[in-house]
């Protein structure tokens, strides 16, 4: 089944604040998911300052920014996050 989309969201905050910095396809395998679903969160993250880009050898990968780490706190997800 095909998790909702607020799930996802979430997931992929918690996971990049777990094992950041990844690229999209290490995103979507650790999340189950295929990629190109992938492309709409992450440039909403990118939008709202939740996550970055780090450009590394011509390969981007996504790290969780201090404002992804709060939105974490808000759903109560990892409250015990060291900033």
């Amino acid at each position: 089944m095909r998790p909702s989309m607020l799930k996802l969201y979430i997931e992929i905050a918690k996971t990049l604040n777990e094992q950041g910095p990844l690229s999209v396809h290490d995103l979507a395998s650790f999340l189950k998911v295929n990629p190109s679903s992938l492309n709409e969160p992450v440039k909403f993250f990118i939008e709202q300052s939740m996550i970055r880009e780090k450009s590394r050898n011509s390969i981007v990968t996504y790290i969780i920014t201090k404002r992804g780490i709060e939105i974490l706190r808000f759903f109560n997800v990892q409250p015990l996050i060291k900033v």
